[in-house]
C-alpha cells in the first residue's frame, strides 16, 4: 500500500504544474488540456471570482487551480491574485487564460461590472 502511495504521490508530482510561473522546467508530459472556468462570467468591481484549472493527464484529470500560470488581457480592469483568484478593478470585458509549458488553456472573457450603490438591492 504505502509502495502505491509513493508511486502515486510521484507521478502527480511530475504532471503537475510548475510553482514557478515564468518557468517551462516543470514536467508536463503527458499534459493534453488545461480546461479554464468559473462559476461566473460576471463580477462587480471589487469583488473576488474564484477561477478553476482542470489539467486533462492522460485519461484523467487533477486539478491545477493553485498552481498554473494566468494571464490576463487587461490587467488595469481586473487582477489575477495568488490562488486562481481574479479581482475586478473596473467595469470593462478580459480574456484570461491559464498555461503550463506550451499548454494553454481556451479563452474565458469575464465582464467587470460596476458595484451595486450602497443601500440599492
Amino acid at each position: 500500500m504505502k509502495k502505491v502511495i509513493i508511486t502515486l504521490g510521484l507521478v502527480l508530482l511530475a504532471v503537475g504544474c510548475s510553482k514557478n510561473p515564468g518557468s517551462s522546467s516543470g514536467s508536463n508530459t503527458g499534459l493534453k488540456d488545461l480546461i479554464l472556468s468559473s462559476t461566473q462570467k460576471k463580477v462587480a468591481v471589487g469583488e473576488v471570482l474564484q477561477l478553476t484549472v482542470i489539467a486533462q493527464i492522460g485519461d484523467g484529470v487533477i486539478n491545477h487551480t493553485d498552481s498554473c500560470k494566468y494571464t490576463c488581457s487587461d490587467e488595469s480592469i481586473a487582477s489575477i491574485l495568488p490562488g486562481g483568484k481574479l479581482k475586478g478593478l473596473k467595469p470593462g470585458k478580459v480574456v484570461i487564460h491559464a498555461e503550463e509549458g506550451k499548454v494553454k488553456s481556451k479563452p474565458l472573457e469575464i465582464e467587470i461590472v460596476a458595484a451595486a450603490a450602497p443601500g440599492s438591492t
